[in-house]
């Protein structure tokens, strides 16, 4: 199967300017962050069908020199370290992965469907005003679940995504967030979300 080269562009949200913030971390100590946010973007990478929706922000984090742990809602839970005079970081974590039934169109018919799963990830890059600039691993450990459960079939699968994402304060305490990237899957992940 050819490899699948997707490009995502429209990840749109509002967030509690609060619980975002361009540029590097904030100062050593404990941070907890809550705020109304959504989002427009498509059903998973590569699908025809975009999803809007309500999704709280929550981000509770502990900074200390240049290492900060985080759990957050929009990002997962895993480790940050970063420069802050530079504005480079690298983060590992692990995050909900993108789920999908073969219902979801008729172009899916005779697939499986795909749980909400786990996925693994590491992002670098660096934090400047006004843009991010992110790259990101994704690995998906999948299986595809049949009617027939001889049909079922693992994938080790993964996406590599550039991102550019940017800010802008609509009120004091609401920030308009729009992300842009590409999306480059492998073979495996795209047989088993896409045939």
């Amino acid at each position: 199967m050819k490899k699948f080269f997707v490009f995502a562009l429209g990840f749109l949200s509002l967030l509690s300017q609060a619980s975002y913030a361009f540029g590097p971390c904030p100062e050593n100590g404990f941070s907890f962050s809550a705020g109304p946010g959504g989002s427009f973007a498509p059903k998973y990478t590569g699908s025809d069908m975009d999803t809007s929706e309500f999704i709280p922000y929550v981000d509770f984090a502990y900074t200390h020199d240049w290492i900060r742990p985080f759990v957050s809602v929009a990002d997962g839970a895993g480790l940050k370290v970063f420069s802050s005079g530079t504005g480079l970081f690298a983060s590992g974590g692990i995050d909900f992965g993108e789920s999908r039934k073969r219902s979801d169109s008729h172009r899916l018919s005779g697939t499986g469907d795909i749980d909400n799963l786990f996925k693994y990830f590491f992002k670098t890059g660096i934090e400047t005003e006004p843009f991010d600039f992110v790259l990101c691993a994704n690995y998906f450990r999948i299986e595809t679940e049949f009617e027939k459960k001889e049909r079922n079939k693992k994938y080790n699968a993964f996406i590599f995504s550039p991102r550019v994402i940017t800010g802008y304060p609509v009120a004091e305490t609401l920030v308009f967030q729009l992300e842009a990237g590409l999306s480059l899957m492998n073979s495996s992940y795209a047989e088993a979300y896409h045939s």
